[in-house]
């Protein structure tokens, strides 16, 4: 009886290692390859890509890159969400992408946000490896007031 007890014990152990696999995401990290402009006015805004990633799962897809200012003193970041993440206009009033310029300490430079006005991404071109697009619309500056950023693009190769 005594050795039926370390048999089922041994067994019982290795079901449970056995079961216990790595669980693999669904997420893939792109690397910090990429650059990132916009324009406010006449005022030029530029930087470093250093956080990109694309996710996929539930019938949902997206894509998120996340910079730093040539200075390194704000934070860039959009993203779009969507059932099928391909190259096409992606906007803020449909829910489908989202932008943020901060300082480093998280306070509002500009935000996208619908109820100010219409923003879009376009994404230009999407692959494992490379990712290109542009972005523009209005905004909501540091003290509330609407703002039109142009010329907006970014880079991950």
């Amino acid at each position: 009886m005594k050795t039926f007890k370390m048999v089922l014990s041994v067994l019982f152990g290795a079901l449970l290692l056995a079961a216990c696999t790595k669980e693999y995401s669904s997420e893939s990290y792109l690397g910090p390859k990429g650059s990132w402009e916009f324009m406010n006015g006449t005022s030029k805004y530029s930087g470093s890509l250093n956080e990109i990633h694309q996710n996929s799962g539930l019938g949902t897809q997206s894509v998120s890159v996340k910079g730093k200012s040539d200075n390194g003193s704000r934070i860039f970041q959009l993203s779009v969400s969507t059932s099928e993440l391909k190259p096409g206009t992606y906007l803020i009033s449909l829910g489908q992408c989202a932008f943020s310029y901060t300082d480093n300490s998280g306070k509002t430079i500009y935000q996208a946000n619908k109820d100010a006005g219409e923003f879009t991404i376009t994404i230009l071109t999407i692959g494992t490896e490379k990712i290109t697009g542009t972005f523009s619309g209005t905004v909501i500056d540091e003290s509330s007031n609407a703002v039109e950023i142009a010329s907006g693009k970014f880079t991950v190769e």
